[in-house]
């Protein structure tokens, strides 16, 4: 899962990471968003659109976390799409930049794990309300 931090967002639910050779050769070549909503290249400053039937949106990410690039409806055969200060490039389905309110500066989490009830109301928008502390507060003796 991938959580925009800054604004309290999910940006993606189920998330894929091209870790091998094959998968970041590939990318979403011959692929849509129908299993997943979400690849993640680490260690990448650039990609391209070449052989794609789908428009993306494109989120680089710096050594420190931090969006340092946003890219919009990105069409397939550009050639390269870059961003120097990037250390991690993710993938996703058009409209989620503008869903998940995503802006230059926001701090993301690109490997969150959550237990499945949080999951499920991370996605409905629901917030926690009750919470208690572990060490209860009592005032100090006078």
């Amino acid at each position: 899962m991938i959580h925009n931090i800054s604004k309290q967002t999910v940006i993606s639910a189920d998330t894929i990471y091209a870790e091998n050779f094959f998968d970041r050769s590939r990318g979403m070549i011959c692929r849509d968003f129908s299993t997943f909503d979400g690849m993640v290249f680490e260690n990448c400053r650039a990609i391209h659109t070449f052989f794609m039937t789908i428009k993306l949106d494109v989120i680089f990410v710096d050594d420190s976390y931090q969006i340092c690039g946003l890219y919009e409806s990105l069409p397939a055969w550009l050639p390269l799409i870059r961003n120097s200060k990037s250390t991690t490039v993710i993938e996703l389905p058009v409209g989620v930049i503008k869903r998940s309110k995503c802006s230059i500066g926001d701090i993301v989490n690109i490997k969150t794990e959550i237990f499945d009830k949080t999951h499920e109301q991370i996605l409905a928008n629901k917030v926690l309300v009750n919470t208690e502390t572990i060490i209860p507060f009592t005032e100090k003796p006078q």
